[in-house]
């Protein structure tokens, strides 16, 4: 999967990203939640991550993207 310009979600006003956020679930837990109201968990596996961002050192790097 390649990931344009990470850079772009928004800061909410919890201080996260949310699309980043859930890139992050995907990442690190191999998965995420199914949006129906049993809220099963879909693992995502066999995916290599690819992604792009602007120069560092702009408002939107955070050190999450580090971890």
């Amino acid at each position: 999967v390649f990931l344009d310009d990470m850079s772009m979600p928004k800061i909410d006003q919890y201080g996260t990203q949310q699309a980043i956020a859930l890139l992050k679930l995907l990442v690190e837990k191999h998965g995420m939640y199914e949006r129906n109201e049993e809220l099963n968990w879909k693992f995502v596996t066999d995916i290599d991550w690819i992604a792009a961002m602007s120069a560092p050192g702009k408002e939107f790097e955070r050190e999450n993207y580090a971890n």
